[in-house]
């Protein structure tokens, strides 16, 4: 009777954690806001590698962030990879990282800063995961960019 109701007791504790989304940590004015693309194209001996990452920050506190990376080599041979994270609560923003959590119990994503935004010529710039990504105008629709990305 006791290890049911230990059980029984476990399980609504877990799926309690499961049912509340973490709340996000508001940025306010931070020059984290926005939206950043970085696009790289690089030739290596035996192919090319395309590279693109987008974030959309807000200032409520939610991350998008978009990856995509394809690898074509002269044979013809085709490897991608994609991952999308759409409006994920920041739980913890630091000036070295990105922590993002929707729930309590599902896995955590760290994005690394690795330099802050700073200003040159009129363009923001950071670098998070050893990309360095530009700032782009809000009337560039960050998604729309995302959503015709192709590995060709």
């Amino acid at each position: 009777m006791l290890v049911r109701w230990s059980v029984s007791v476990l399980l609504v504790v877990l799926i309690s954690g499961c049912a509340f989304k973490n709340n996000p940590t508001p940025l306010g004015d931070s020059e984290l806001v926005g939206q950043w693309l970085h696009e790289r194209e690089s030739a290596l001996d035996n192919g090319t590698v395309i590279t693109r990452m987008a974030l959309d920050i807000t200032q409520e506190g939610y991350i998008s962030y978009h990856f995509m990376s394809c690898f074509s080599s002269k044979g013809d041979t085709r490897k991608n990879k994609t991952l999308h994270l759409l409006n994920m609560p920041m739980i913890r923003v630091t000036t070295k990282k990105i922590k993002a959590q929707t729930f309590p119990l599902t896995p955590k994503w760290e994005f690394k800063i690795n330099e802050w935004p700073t200003q040159e010529n009129n363009q923001w710039q950071m670098t998070v995961d050893n990309m360095l990504l530009a700032k782009i105008d809000v009337s560039e629709d960050v998604g729309a960019k995302v959503d015709g990305w192709r590995c060709e």
